[in-house]
Parts: C-alpha cells; structure tokens; sequence
C-alpha cells in the first residue's frame, strides 16, 4: 500500500512538470526537461528503497522478538511446591527447539530455584534423534546443578528413539502418566 503510495505520488510530480512543460516548454531545452523526470525518478527510487530497507529491518526486528517470546512460551516452568516445578512440553521438538529447551530449561529452573522437575512429554508427538539426544543432555545437565528429574507420558515412538540412540536414562524417573509423576511428590 505504501509503495503504491509513493508510485502514485510520483506520477503527480511527473504530471505536474508535463503540465509546466506544456506553459513553458519552449524556455527550456529538451535536455533539461529530462533531466527533471531524472531527478524526480531518482529522488523516489531512493525514498522508495530507504523505506523498504527500513521495513524490512523493522519486520525483522518484530519476527526475532516473536521468536523469542514463542521460544520462551514452548518451554514453560510451572512451580508447582516446595521448589518442585513442571515443563510440560507439547508438539514436535526438532534440533532447533531441542536447542532452546535446554538453554531455557536450565536457566529457569536456577532462576526458580528447582530441586526437582517433572518434564511431561505426552503431548509430544514426534522427536527427532537430535532432539532425543538434547533432552539426554538436558537430564544430565540438570542432573549436575542437583535437579531430580522424572519423566512423564513417553509416547512408544519417542521411548523406541530413546532406545536407538541408547540414551543413558538411569540419572532421571521415569512414570508412565503426569498423575503419577506429580503423586510422589511428599
């Protein structure tokens, strides 16, 4: 809309200097004349690039801040008591959301002071080997920082990529539903 805007623009200072042209044409040389339709061109094909640079950059600056918040929403830490808190996780996790959930994860749980974390991966439904070798990492890194962790809601294809990749799952609990997990809490 806005660069039709300037199109439109344009063509009026074009018209208007047909139309000084058509009172005073014989005062100027054809060269000049065309040198005005060259400035006026010019002149709208810089603004018009400067604003679509600028446009750009804006929608870019709003896409990366978009990200950051779906970034931030895909790994929500719920305290539930005591320093105990919940990740539910929902959806696909491929490499790059695997990636973030393991930045996130760790940095919330400190902020929040967690001691134990019950990460609920029923509404998972697919992961990569990439993604089930992160979760691996985010275990073991939780691990270390002394966070107790229990599994919840593997689905068969996600334990079946586990099991591939045999990823070392003695360091976390594991129980087959979120009712369970959240049972031994004392």
């Amino acid at each position: 809309f806005i660069l039709r805007e300037f199109f439109r623009t344009q063509e009026q200072y074009l018209g208007y200097i047909d139309r000084f042209v058509k009172l005073h044409g014989d005062q100027y040389t054809q060269e000049e004349i065309n040198s005005w339709y060259r400035i006026v061109v010019k002149v709208f094909s810089e603004v018009m690039e400067r604003f679509t640079e600028a446009n750009h950059r804006y929608a870019n600056k709003i896409m990366k801040a978009q990200q950051a918040t779906i970034d931030e929403l895909s790994t929500p830490i719920i305290s539930l008591k005591d320093n105990t808190a919940l990740l539910p996780l929902i959806g696909d996790i491929d490499t790059t959301r695997g990636m973030s959930l393991l930045e996130n994860t760790l940095q919330k749980c400190a902020e929040k002071n967690v001691t134990r974390l019950f990460i609920d991966l029923s509404g998972v439904h697919s992961i990569d080997s990439g993604s089930a070798h992160q979760l691996s990492q985010l275990i073991e890194s939780l691990h270390l920082i002394g966070i107790q962790t229990t599994l919840s809601g593997l689905r068969p294809e996600i334990a079946m990529t586990a099991v591939k990749l045999q990823l070392p799952f003695d360091k976390v609990t594991i129980k087959s539903t979120l009712a369970q997990a959240i049972s031994t809490i004392k």
